[in-house]
């Protein structure tokens, strides 16, 4: 009788090393996973933005720049930055661009905001050159092409489609907050109020301070026009929104809702010259005295709204007819040296506003963290 051995088969041994290894690789992927998220983490650029000019262009805007620039901050003001680097420089005209962008979809209403005249000069020989246009003659004498090599690419990738620029111009705020400037005024900003802050993290959004420079609706609207004219837009419909000024990315992708993925800027938005002076009146009034203060009330912070009339130098607190609701009461409003001040005689000068010493201290206190 012959005695059988036995022996063990490699399988098992083999495919418990197997095992052993994948679940090995599978430890070392999550590892690197999770090291490559917290040098992102580490690495990614942080939100330093502290402080918005809330105001519309042409209530004091250059003012409040001057003061944010008196106070050491990194600001940036339509084609002027102080205190920046390149990547904040980039961000902020690429948000300055959008908007110059919307601008020219709602003046010309045409496929991607590129008027026929401005592509006549193109293929006559009119050359772009980063910066202005060679010669700029369509621009001075139709208002219709970019100035802006930049513009141009912007118009071609966007084009006039509204729900895309509403995607852009979200995406360009992010890149602001976390751009590492600490203010910015004047358009874009004021016009995508609520798109700035939501570009915050929470925690960051409670830290924003934001200055409301006014002035009389009905004056504004003659000096801005009369300064700027068709490069101002207004939203179309107020459906939805507390002003047709300050919320432009709602104002946009209401009109894509409304109208269809086909929907574009000149469905949304239209210039200023082509609105019916009540009606921007009224928006501006709005924009004022409802939808800046909602914004500072929805940020969850307390004493981050200073409101300054430049142009008739005053600092006051808001009336109880413009709260949205009695909570609002909450936002507490600087004053100069605890009164209210008059008789600057700015008039209808900014640069009279920046020469007045006591609007610029109170800006400089402001931006400096006083008025708490």
């Amino acid at each position: 009788m012959h005695s059988a051995t036995s022996t063990a088969s490699p399988a098992p041994r083999v495919l418990r090393f197997t095992r052993a290894m994948l679940l090995l690789l599978v430890v070392v992927v999550a590892v690197a996973a999770a090291v490559v998220a917290m040098a992102a983490a580490l690495t990614a650029p942080q939100p330093s933005l502290r402080h918005v000019g809330a105001g519309m262009g042409t209530t004091g805007t250059h003012a409040a720049h001057e003061a944010m620039c008196a106070s050491n901050l990194s600001a940036c003001h339509w084609d002027h930055c102080c205190g920046k680097d390149a990547a904040m420089e980039a961000a902020h005209e690429a948000a300055v661009y959008l908007y110059i962008a919307a601008v020219m979809c709602a003046a010309s209403g045409v496929s991607n905001g590129i008027h026929p005249k401005c592509r006549e000069g193109i293929a006559g020989g009119e050359k772009l050159r980063r910066g202005v246009w060679a010669g700029n003659q369509c621009w001075q004498k139709h208002r219709c092409c970019p100035r802006h090599a930049a513009t141009l690419e912007v118009l071609m990738e966007v084009g006039c489609s509204a729900g895309r620029w509403a995607d852009a111009i979200r995406a360009a705020m992010r890149r602001v907050a976390g751009s590492g400037l600490q203010g910015v005024s004047d358009v874009p900003y004021p016009a995508v109020l609520p798109t700035v802050t939501a570009a915050l993290p929470e925690g960051e959004q409670k830290q924003l301070r934001l200055l409301l420079t006014t002035r009389a609706p009905e004056r504004w609207i003659q000096r801005r026009i009369a300064k700027h004219g068709r490069r101002n837009i207004i939203c179309r419909g107020g459906t939805g929104l507390d002003s047709r000024f300050g919320d432009m990315e709602r104002c946009a992708r209401l009109t894509r809702r409304a109208a269809g993925p086909e929907a574009k800027l000149w469905d949304a938005f239209m210039v200023l010259p082509d609105a019916n002076v009540s009606d921007v009146t009224e928006a501006l009034g709005r924009f004022q005295d409802v939808h800046v203060p909602k914004v500072a009330q929805q940020l969850g912070a307390q004493r981050n709204l200073l409101r300054i009339d430049v142009f008739q130098g005053k600092l006051k607190p808001l009336r109880s007819r413009t709260l949205t609701s009695p909570s609002t009461l909450a936002l507490i409003l600087g004053t100069v040296n605890g009164e209210e001040f008059r008789g600057t005689g700015a008039g209808d000068d900014e640069d009279k506003a920046i020469r007045n010493d006591k609007i610029m201290h109170a800006m400089v206190d402001w931006f400096c963290g006083g008025g708490d």
